[in-house]
């Protein structure tokens, strides 16, 4: 009996959906036959992204071609169109003004070809101060847009105008937002209030003051789900905690820490919140861990967290400042064990007493992402069969010297017999993966 054709198209999305980052093998998917090409297609075009590399010389002859590496060109084809979901636009766009450049045109048509598109992000690093204008006037009519991001290109005083109008988003994210913008913020934080759950607020965040931040509160407090706040000295702990504590419904939160004199007397009551991600400067002392450490728990004393980040600003020539986190893993074991789940704090050193707490206590782990000493392998093995769910590890040794220290194939062959779960292991940047059973692959 013959089985029906959409039948072997569904199946073959399912199929190569694992495979939805390798462009080379669905490029020659695309190549089998007619059901295998709108299966590739669907993945191949889902995302198209334009990102011109950096080039030291300004090409006057460039007339705005689009880099060789990018899928926009097929994708403007009838056939591939409706497949796109995701438009980016980023890296080094020519400053030129039109009409020599034409890539603002090129944009134009690719939003207007685009009738899916959902998800839209205009970040480049250089560009025309016009490459948007007519682009964001196409997305205020978009109907399946629900998630934008955009940066300064889109920011200036007769843009924010234009950018004010889009409405039906999902999700916002503005990065480095500028004082023109924000005085409109809250008017469209009004207009987006039904169906706005993320709001995302990244890097220099400079201009967001005590009072812009609580303009944001009366149309952001019921329906909030997500929200991230970048770097503002303009704001206090106690700014932002008094914030968050209005907005009860929100289960992931992103913040950077700095310093502060005067430490926060509020504890915001976040019983929703499962995910928290903190970004820090480098600490160069026990003390500055110490009340990052501290920080850290009272912003999630009244939480049940699943996923806790903590990403330190660590430059590639860097070492990992080796001051114990283990008074941060001695709340964690004792206030979210019962619901912590996955644990990256691969900027942050964890002694030998807290990792056999972490593992012994914090028995639902499916990922964990420390910075340990020269014991940490050991006790991993040791301990990981209290931690019967956990799938992914990754260690960073440090306190001994990189050469001296290496883990062959049979050793980390050992630790997935002992770890029957773990399906991934990293140690120093080499990775090791499960695939067919008693196969691993190291890389």
């Amino acid at each position: 009996m013959s089985v029906p054709s959409v039948l072997h198209y569904d199946l073959l999305v399912y199929i190569l959906e694992p495979y939805h980052d390798d462009y080379s093998l669905l490029s020659r998917c695309a190549l089998v036959n007619w059901e295998f090409n709108r299966a590739a297609s669907k993945l191949l075009y889902f995302r198209v992204v334009l990102s011109p590399p950096f080039r030291p010389v300004l090409n006057l002859r460039d007339p705005g071609f689009i880099s060789a590496g990018s899928n926009l060109p097929s994708a403007l084809l009838p056939r591939n169109a409706p497949y796109v979901i995701a438009l980016e636009v980023s890296g080094y766009i020519s400053s030129r003004p039109p009409p020599r450049n034409t890539i603002s045109e090129t944009i134009l048509s690719a939003v207007k070809a685009f009738t899916n598109l959902a998800e839209v992000k205009y970040t480049p690093v250089t560009f025309h101060e016009d490459l948007f204008t007519e682009p964001l006037k196409v997305l205020k009519v978009a109907p399946s847009l629900r998630s934008l991001t955009v940066n300064g290109s889109c920011m200036d005083e007769k843009k924010a105008r234009i950018l004010v109008q889009i409405g039906g988003l999902d999700k916002l994210t503005l990065k480095d937002p500028t004082r023109a913008l924000l005085q409109l913020l809250p008017d469209w934080l009004r207009h987006l209030s039904s169906s706005l759950t993320g709001l995302h607020l990244l890097d220099n965040c400079g201009s967001v003051t005590p009072g812009v931040l609580k303009s944001f509160l009366p149309h952001v407090k019921q329906n909030l789900r997500t929200f991230t706040i970048g770097l503002s000295y303009s704001l206090t702990d106690q700014d932002v905690f008094v914030f968050l504590g209005e907005i009860r419904e929100l289960k992931h939160v992103q913040l950077r820490y700095y310093w502060q004199l005067k430490p926060p007397h509020h504890q915001p009551p976040l019983p929703k919140l499962r995910t928290f991600i903190v970004n820090h400067p480098r600490m160069y002392a026990k003390d500055e861990v110490l009340k990052v450490c501290k920080w850290i728990r009272r912003a999630i004393a009244s939480s049940s967290i699943e996923t806790l980040r903590i990403a330190g600003d660590i430059d590639e020539d860097e070492t990992i400042s080796t001051f114990s986190h283990d008074s941060l893993v001695d709340h964690l074991v004792e206030k979210q064990k019962s619901t912590l789940r996955v644990l990256d704090i691969r900027t942050s050193y964890v002694g030998a007493r807290g990792l056999m707490k972490l593992l012994t206590n914090c028995t639902l782990l499916e990922e964990i992402y420390i910075c340990g000493g020269k014991d940490t392998l050991t006790i991993f093995s040791d301990y990981c069969k209290n931690t019967p769910h956990i799938h992914t590890a990754l260690f960073d040794i440090h306190n001994v010297k990189r050469n001296m220290y290496r883990v062959t194939q049979e050793e980390a062959c050992e630790i997935f017999v002992t770890c029957p779960s773990l399906r991934r292991l990293t140690v120093n940047g080499k990775t090791w993966e499960v695939g067919i059973p008693s196969c691993i692959y190291g890389f």
